[in-house]
């Protein structure tokens, strides 16, 4: 696939993993909003290579995969925490 040999991140990465646009196209997308001193998304929307809730969703599942992780990580640290207070709370 074309985005391997192109450097991308952020959004532009996760709408050409999820095949909503092409390496080659995020990065021309990228490169002209940067010229036109426009946001990349509303540059995305306004050419029509993207739609604003393809967009809306990709932004959304990128958010709710961390989050998601951030929130397993608490749920599994919690008992080991609640274990801890309790066995200082028996220990005195």
């Amino acid at each position: 696939m074309a985005a391997n040999s192109i450097s991308l991140s952020g959004l532009a990465r996760r709408l050409v993993v999820d095949e909503l646009l092409d390496g080659d196209a995020a990065k021309e997308a990228s490169e002209q909003a940067q010229k036109d001193r426009t946001p990349f998304v509303k540059h995305l929307v306004d050419s029509e290579l993207v739609s604003a809730i393809d967009i809306a969703n990709a932004a959304a599942e990128m958010h709710w995969s961390l989050s998601q992780a951030r929130r397993e990580m608490l749920y599994n640290e919690k008992p080991f925490f609640r274990l801890r207070k309790m066995s200082k709370a028996v220990a005195n």
